[in-house]
């Protein structure tokens, strides 16, 4: 008798690509492209834990830092985590929507970028390889996309003010009202930012 395979083939997400993504550099070896801030950045070489060198260039130029290309003030967005979401605080510069977006689709949940949760550097970095414990427990959290128009640019971190509009993920898959609730309920203790951030839950 002939042995039958019948695990199922692994079902591969395609998501459509930005027209500013598009113009990234492929990592042929890696089949993606590279964020613009990990430009000249190998997959086997570990990000610095200081302040990333790209992050005063993106800033100052008002640059997406995902894409590169220059953005408006009505066009930040940030991927923020959820204890991010309730604190109203990030860790790296704001991109375009459609990039951010294209990031918590396709790069978050392949491991091309990770949550750090050390207190030190709980930043999004750029990651190596998705099977590298170093990169946390990202593939587990939930990421918001956070646009607004005004932010603050503090010693460690990046102050965002009220939202314009916010999206929830998890896994690349877009979180219902009921999910998101009740993770953030379980996330903190803290009422009071809980009670800030529910107008803006799906």
């Amino acid at each position: 008798m002939v042995a039958t395979d019948t695990t199922e083939p692994e079902i591969r997400r395609v998501v459509a690509e930005p027209p500013h993504i598009r113009q990234l550099a492929l990592d042929r070896a890696e089949g993606v492209r590279v964020p613009w801030f990990a430009a000249g950045q190998s997959y086997g070489r570990r990000p610095p834990l200081a302040t990333h060198p790209m992050q005063p260039r993106a800033l100052a130029g008002k640059r997406c830092w995902l894409c590169g290309h220059t953005r408006t003030a009505s066009q930040n967005t940030f991927l923020l985590t959820l204890e991010g979401a309730l604190r109203r605080e990030a860790f790296e510069p704001p991109s375009h929507w459609a990039c951010a977006q294209y990031a918590a689709l396709a790069w978050l949940p392949g491991g091309r970028l990770g949550w750090f949760f050390a207190p030190e550097d709980r930043r999004l970095a750029w990651l190596q390889d998705p099977e590298d414990d170093w990169r946390g427990r990202q593939a587990d959290q939930i990421v918001c996309l956070w646009q607004c128009k005004d932010f603050v640019v503090g010693a460690r971190s990046i102050g965002v003010f009220e939202p314009r509009k916010t999206r929830w993920y998890c896994h690349g898959d877009e979180m219902a009202s009921v999910a998101v609730t009740r993770a953030t309920e379980a996330a903190a203790n803290a009422d009071e930012l809980i009670a800030r951030l529910r107008p803006w839950l799906p």
